[in-house]
């Protein structure tokens, strides 16, 4: 694989949650199968409830900031969602390069502190 990604710099943290809806439409539907479906539509149907609850333009890093996670979180199901060609070629889990840890996704873990977020509510 070409070295044209720079980790961690070119990970979508800036993305809008609405960018990356369209992504995901365009990209990420035809491409994938499998768990790697599965992780994806994980986060596709949080950006979309994030979305609908109108933070569209917020980006993905203070998405998490509002709801109180870590972009770690959500890291891998964006990485498969948005960098098709960097997960075929590497090993889901484990450390990345720049030493960022994928932990497993939680959806549901996230859409409750989505959910309190937009409510108004603390989320624990």
């Amino acid at each position: 694989m070409s070295q044209a990604l720079n980790w961690p710099s070119a990970w979508p943290v800036h993305a809008t949650v609405a960018s990356l809806l369209e992504e995901a439409e365009q990209t990420a539907r035809p491409h994938l199968a499998g768990r790697q479906w599965a992780m994806a539509q994980s986060i596709i149907v949080v950006l979309a409830e994030a979305q609908s609850g109108g933070n569209g333009n917020m980006t993905v890093a203070e998405l998490c900031a509002t709801v109180g996670v870590s972009v770690d979180d959500i890291a891998r199901p964006l990485i498969t969602l948005t960098f098709l060609q960097y997960v075929h070629s590497e090993p889901l889990g484990g450390r990345q390069p720049g030493g960022m840890r994928l932990d497993p996704f939680d959806p549901d873990k996230f859409r409750c502190r989505l959910i309190c977020a937009q409510s108004g509510y603390p989320p624990d």
